[in-house]
């Protein structure tokens, strides 16, 4: 199974529409939908992966919170986890602590050992 079929048959399993377009991912917990990248790497896999890990996967207390949930969710149900993948999840992470370091938008600011300043150093 490639990387491809693998997030369509989530799709399925989980009752998600999956549309492919944009840069970005995005999921709508709520109508259980996914917009991602068209699946060509393991980048953009690993993107679709998170992003259904938004739906399916737990999803409790901040939004830093709920991007560390997702990505263990991603990692957790990878067909494979590379190298490729774990700097992807990990320049994902870092770039919203760096935001809430900053306060941007009243973000929290995890401590030093929350999950996703772990998730951050992968790379």
């Amino acid at each position: 199974m490639d990387y491809k079929e693998h997030i369509e048959l989530l799709a399925r399993e989980h009752s998600i529409t999956l549309e492919y377009g944009g840069t970005n991912g995005r999921a709508w917990r709520a109508t259980r939908r996914v917009r991602t990248p068209a699946i060509k790497s393991a980048v953009t896999y690993a993107v679709a992966l998170h992003e259904i890990g938004h739906i399916v996967g737990i999803q409790r207390g901040r939004c830093i919170d709920k991007e560390a949930q997702a990505w263990r969710w991603a990692e957790q149900n990878a067909l494979e986890w590379t190298e490729t993948m774990i700097k992807t999840a990990a320049r994902s992470i870092s770039s919203y602590l760096e935001r809430s370091a900053e306060g941007r938008n009243g973000m929290w600011d995890p401590p030093d050992d929350h999950d996703s300043r772990r998730i951050a150093q992968w790379s």
